[in-house]
């Protein structure tokens, strides 16, 4: 399910798409609480009035009542409009697995509407309400009768495949329907999906007429991504004054990005005169509403008010100590270089010094002077990281972006990527490599651009540096363009065969990322012909290596029958193995299975599974 949260490409964004979810959906059935009504399924107005009544019902549990009064609070009818209340509301009804109030949900999330923006939050409500039924028959009636607000649900439905087949066709007839009625959402959203190229032809022209349009509605989503167009030109002339005015609209609302944004035009002076009181001003809101990019820069602009006369930079910090000229040639682009010193790397590196554990960590990454050994790598990589090792840290976020020698988790891959960017010029360390040719260096160069390891974006760039990766056979570069590809986040090839092509490449080099990816492509019939037997093979290949993510996937087909004869029991192996590892959103689904086992079947399948761990998982 791919989720359009973020307006630009960057490191949350890039996390928001690495851990391709395991477990669509539950068997859970819908609880059918004593009515209130008649739903407000699609933000119908005009039940202010009984405003009163709803409330009691709510306040004494009944699901219906909680949904209805979310909604209430959440268009201002009868009430203060106040989103936080609405989500609270809508929470206490989707608990109670109400359909629609998880859809509400699973939309706050997408929208940073009330909370956080959240990708995962979002796609696990929206599984939730997916596995309800139909939800299209709440929103069909009225939106065919020209309600903008079931129109603008319809699309959203249709685009995201919840509780229906995904449907580019039908998403954008029924957003286009409600956005030229005004509906600021859809409005927003249509100009995301053509930002994006999701769905629809990437269009920047589209693009940007539907972002202004929702700007000068006041959305302040979409005056955030108005000012990032004129930042980097895209659809627009580029032009850092206009974007510093709309980054100031958006963030004078209180949208953290913006904050953000317009804390860095202040920090270095581009479309208004540099001042670091402004920039640290409008970094510390954003901070302050848990932004943890907004947190980290506060540091670096703390210290700029400090020495500002003096125009210092912060250093990056890396350990070592004395030991560092022993080790003066350094694998720092992955490439593993010498292993004739592997003793004296191993001895320095169990007296704690963090570039010999750097140094180890590759080793073990590319089977060099030991046998290749993902967990190994990870656990040097993460000590000499622990100690601020700055390139440790890159290794580690991009095992936990691809579930080498961990499984995926796209909040640890964050952190380390973000640990890595205070280090300071994170792509100047591979850049030399990276120009001489070596691939391994081209493929964290790009990365570094489009994760922002230098608080610096440059998508183009980054995916230009990915190309010259792939192109050269490197499986992660080409698991990762295709990962980007499959998902639709953003219009990645100009060739898109091109990319399944070196993605298919990946996959047949055992990248168990790529292969993962390949499954789902055929899943989602994205880029290859829709076969859900294909899709099961390269899930399979992947679950066979040890990848969690695999194994959850693998599973489900299993427990669904979806490209497999349904077989509950291989479900709850493949699960048990997924779950051993930490892969979130399998404790429910597991639960579930284990009611449908006997004991006997249940024990046969755990002595199965205790068998297969020291087989594969080292």
């Amino acid at each position: 399910m791919t989720h359009l949260i973020k307006t630009s490409f960057s490191a949350a964004a890039l996390m928001a798409l690495a851990v391709l979810c395991a477990w669509p959906g539950g068997d859970v059935q819908a609880q059918t609480p004593a009515t209130a009504g008649a739903n407000p399924a699609y933000g119908k107005r005009g039940e202010g009035a009984d405003l009163a009544k709803i409330m009691a019902l709510a306040k004494e549990g009944n699901a219906d009542a909680q949904y209805r009064l979310g909604m209430l609070y959440e268009n201002g009818d009868g009430v203060a409009k106040d989103a936080q209340q609405a989500v609270s509301w809508f929470r206490k009804a989707a608990e109670q697995y109400h359909a629609l109030a998880q859809f509400e949900l699973g939309l706050a999330y997408t929208m940073g509407s009330g909370v956080s923006m959240d990708a995962q939050q979002a796609e696990d409500w929206f599984i939730r309400a997916g596995g309800q039924g139909d939800l299209l028959t709440h929103f069909r009636q009225a939106a065919e009768q020209g309600n903008a607000s079931a129109q603008f649900r319809m699309g959203f439905a249709y685009f995201e495949g919840v509780g229906v087949d995904r449907d580019g066709q039908q998403s954008l007839a029924w957003l286009h329907k409600a956005a030229t009625q005004e509906h600021v959402l859809a409005q927003y959203f249509l100009g995301l999906i053509y930002d994006k190229g999701a769905m629809a032809t990437r269009d920047e022209q589209q693009a940007i007429a539907w972002y202004r349009k929702a700007a000068t509605q006041g959305s302040a989503r979409a005056q955030n991504s108005l000012g990032m167009a004129y930042v980097y030109g895209t659809g627009v002339a580029k032009d850092d004054q206009q974007a510093f005015g709309w980054y100031r609209k958006a963030a004078e609302q209180g949208n953290v990005r913006a904050q953000f944004n317009l804390g860095l035009l202040y920090a270095r002076g581009s479309g208004v005169a540099k001042d670091t009181q402004q920039a640290y001003f409008w970094m510390k809101l954003a901070a302050e509403q848990g932004f943890q990019r907004a947190r980290d820069t506060l540091t670096d602009l703390e210290e700029r008010l400090a020495i500002e006369q003096k125009n210092k930079i912060k250093p990056g910090a890396q350990s070592g100590g004395d030991a560092q000229a022993y080790l003066s040639v350094s694998p720092v682009y992955g490439k593993p270089g010498d292993a004739s010193d592997l003793p004296e790397v191993m001895a320095l590196a169990k007296t704690g010094n963090a570039q010999a554990q750097y140094k180890l960590g590759v080793l073990y990454d590319n089977g060099v002077g030991v046998a290749r050994d993902a967990r190994q790598a990870v656990s040097w990589f993460r000590k000499a990281a622990e100690q601020s090792h700055g390139l440790a840290q890159v290794e580690l976020g991009l095992a936990y972006i691809a579930g080498s020698g961990v499984t995926p988790d796209p909040k640890q891959s964050e952190n380390w990527f973000r640990k890595a960017s205070e280090q300071g010029y994170i792509s100047a360390q591979f850049r030399p490599a990276a120009e001489q040719g070596e691939a391994s260096a081209q493929f964290r160069l790009g990365i570094a651009y489009i994760a922002e390891l230098d608080l610096v974006i440059d998508n183009q760039q980054g995916l230009s540096w990915l190309y010259k990766a792939a192109g050269q056979g490197h499986t992660f570069a080409q698991a990762f363009l295709g990962m980007m590809t499959v998902m639709g986040v953003t219009d990645v090839a100009h060739d898109k065969q091109q990319v399944i092509a070196m993605l298919r490449q990946a996959a047949e080099n055992d990248n168990a990322m790529g292969q993962v990816t390949l499954g789902m492509a055929y899943s989602m019939g994205a880029g290859v012909e829709y076969d859900t037997q294909q899709a099961v093979s390269w899930y399979r290949k992947a679950a066979e290596q040890g990848h969690a993510d695999g194994q959850a996937k693998l599973a489900w087909s299993y427990a669904n029958g979806v490209g497999v004869t349904k077989d509950e029991q291989l479900a709850y192996f493949w699960l048990s193995l997924s779950a051993a590892q930490g892969m979130p959103t399998t404790q429910e689904p597991l639960a579930d299975l284990e009611t449908r086992l006997t004991v006997e079947q249940k024990n046969k399948i755990k002595a199965d599974v205790d068998a297969w761990k020291p087989l594969h998982l080292p």
